[in-house]
């Protein structure tokens, strides 16, 4: 209470005020830190939240994919089993099949059959150039063809080449004839039986020739190897990577 002469403030009020003045700012203190903390307190829960869905869905996504990926592989593998789905080719070598003389290589020989002046020839000499062409051929007719589609591979086991032969008439030369009996009797046709008797005899050595000549044979091989893995290859040419083998027998 004041004094009543100076009107100064009694020492017994000052002595509670400052408590009271403390326990008002406390009081407004905690009035301002609840609703803060409530406010802060939803906030932090609503980031919470929010960061806890964003990690469900990525997980869920990432669960959704490789479950679906899983169930795609085993379909598509039920059905790759059961129907065969393949982007396959089926490797051809019917066509070849039908050739029954392939030819593969082609030759000639020259052979000359000489007839000297004797009781044995009849006295007829003659100097005779015999030229003979062969032709190796083979027959695919009588070949195995064992085909694999799975691993692209053609094997192909064929008898071994044949050479056919002929005379070329065109170019026989006959380089010396003499036939001394002409001057007693004139017979003609005698010369001309012993110069056809010379063909066959050149032939029968070019047939010989041509048959066991080492070269021919094995060029004659390698051609028709060469030849046949063409054919296949030209015939199915969408096969990719397919490799084809020639046996001989």
């Amino acid at each position: 209470m004041r004094n009543k002469n100076n009107n100064e403030i009694s020492p017994n009020r000052k002595k509670y005020e400052k408590p009271v003045k403390n326990t008002i700012i406390a009081a407004l203190s905690i009035a301002l830190i609840i609703p803060l903390s409530t406010i802060l307190f939803t906030y932090a829960n609503d980031v919470k939240a929010q960061a806890m869905s964003e990690q469900y869905e990525t997980a869920f996504q990432k669960s959704h994919d490789e479950a679906y990926e899983k169930f795609y592989e085993s379909a598509y593998n039920k059905a790759e089993e059961k129907y065969h789905v393949k982007n396959e080719v089926s490797i051809i070598v019917d066509s070849i099949k039908q050739e029954e003389k392939l030819e593969v290589l082609k030759v000639s020989d020259v052979e000359f059959v000489i007839r000297d002046a004797n009781k044995e020839n009849g006295n007829v000499v003659s100097w005779l150039e015999v030229t003979g062409n062969g032709v190796f051929t083979v027959n695919l007719k009588a070949s195995e063809f064992i085909v694999d589609n799975e691993r692209n591979y053609v094997l192909v086991r064929v008898p071994k080449p044949v050479v056919n032969c002929a005379v070329d008439y065109k170019n026989i030369a006959l380089l010396k004839f003499e036939n001394k009996n002409w001057i007693r009797n004139g017979n003609y046709s005698d010369g001309t039986d012993k110069a056809q008797e010379d063909i066959e005899k050149g032939f029968r050595l070019i047939k010989e020739e041509l048959n066991s000549n080492q070269n021919f044979n094995k060029s004659a091989e390698e051609s028709a190897r060469t030849i046949i893995e063409n054919l296949v290859l030209a015939l199915n040419s969408e096969v990719v990577g397919l490799k084809v083998e020639v046996e001989f027998y």
